[in-house]
């Protein structure tokens, strides 16, 4: 049973009860609500001893993870495909390129202002479609990054919306642009990743 399922169970045993309490029938319910889902799971520090999902069966590899220390910029990437991972690289080094161009268009430097996250540690057969179970699974692992890192600012490359962080960050403002990959394939998409790190950059000389 995988950790949506378990807090599906729980959280219908909880509202059964309440029913119980309130009426003494059940109560037609629909998906479990979002903030339901929120729960702090209890990880080892070690991304490698995580079982919390059905990706764990690769531990073996694990994306890299940043060192805890302050930087200006949080950059969360797309889940990592195994080659990646296996190399311990975020990204190829077409990405690697393009990404410190956009990073120094605005007074950055990819290795001394930046950390990099993936947005889940393990490696994903469908970066854009990793799975909701692993998604919820590795929050804490990024909660854990963004404390550690304190930025003044993330940014979250991609837009495949159920990855989205939006309003997981607290009082770091939170941007999101395009992956390099994807303004590799269509470069009309230079502007809107632009116009994202022109915003970035309005927030970092503010702070």
């Amino acid at each position: 049973m995988n950790q949506r399922q378990i807090f599906t169970e729980y959280w219908k045993i909880l509202d059964d009860f309440e029913d119980h309490l309130n009426g003494g029938f059940s109560l037609e319910r629909g998906e479990i609500p979002h903030f339901k889902m929120q729960l702090k799971v209890d990880l080892p520090a070690d991304p490698h001893l995580c079982k919390a999902c059905s990706l764990h069966e690769h531990n073996e590899l694990r994306a890299p993870l940043p060192a805890d220390e302050r930087k200006k910029l949080l950059i969360v990437n797309r889940p990592l495909p195994a080659v990646l991972a296996g190399a311990g690289s975020h990204f190829t080094p077409d990405e690697s390129l393009f990404l410190s161009k956009w990073l120094e268009a605005i007074d950055l430097e990819l290795e001394r202002d930046c950390a990099v996250v993936a947005r889940i540690a393990c490696p994903v057969r469908d970066p854009g479609h990793p799975g909701s179970d692993a998604l919820t699974a590795c929050l804490p692992y990024f909660e854990r990054t963004l404390k550690s890192v304190e930025p003044l600012a993330v940014l979250q490359l991609g837009f495949e919306e159920e990855s989205s962080l939006a309003g997981r960050t607290g009082n770091v403002p939170f941007f999101r642009t395009y992956h390099p990959s994807d303004v590799l394939i269509n470069g009309e998409l230079k502007r809107p990743v632009w116009e994202s790190l022109k915003q970035l950059k309005g927030v970092l000389v503010g702070r």
